[in-house]
């Protein structure tokens, strides 16, 4: 029987960190993307916001791209104090 073949944690988490980017650069989800998340409002994700930059924020300073400055880590500190 053939093996099934698993995404890896760290695909996972970059796929999952490209739908809160807007979030975490800017504190508004432009393009609906917590509809994709499962929230059914921006609210709701902004609820989960802090978790999921302890989680995901690392990786997303890491691959930034823009310059100026970041909503996510003026309101929560960096990614590893955010607990």
């Amino acid at each position: 029987m053939p093996v099934k073949r698993r995404t890896s944690k760290k695909h996972r988490l970059l796929a999952q960190m490209s739908r809160w980017e807007d979030l975490f650069e800017y504190g508004h989800d432009w393009f609906g993307d917590h509809i994709e998340l499962g929230y059914c409002s921006e609210a709701e994700m902004k609820a989960d916001a802090p978790e999921a930059w302890s989680v995901l924020g690392s990786t997303f300073l890491a691959n930034r791209q823009t310059q100026g400055p970041i909503w996510a880590l003026a309101q929560f500190g960096e990614p590893a104090r955010c607990q």
